[in-house]
């Protein structure tokens, strides 16, 4: 299945260098995402629904295993990834 999303995303661990923040340590300008590692899918997750529904003192690498393929449904591996939005 072919990426549709003509965002560029970009891997979130790459970018934190080891940091680790919670959902509510994120910049206001980045968009979260998630990327398959079965089929390379990528697509946004709503992270103030994320940090209404769970609290923003959840660690992003703790909800990792959390991360879900919409496309194959894969459950393995999958990392997170993100842009910037535009203002």
């Amino acid at each position: 299945m072919a990426n549709r999303d003509r965002r560029e995303w970009m891997d979130l661990d790459t970018y934190l260098n080891g940091q680790r923040p919670t959902l509510g340590d994120l910049l206001q300008p980045i968009e979260l995402g998630g990327r398959c590692a079965n089929c390379a899918r990528e697509g946004a997750l709503d992270r103030w629904e994320l940090a209404s529904r769970l609290g923003k003192h959840w660690y992003i690498a703790e909800l990792r295993p959390a991360l879900r393929c919409m496309g194959c449904g894969n459950k393995g591996s999958n990392s997170w990834v993100f842009c910037m939005q535009a203002r």
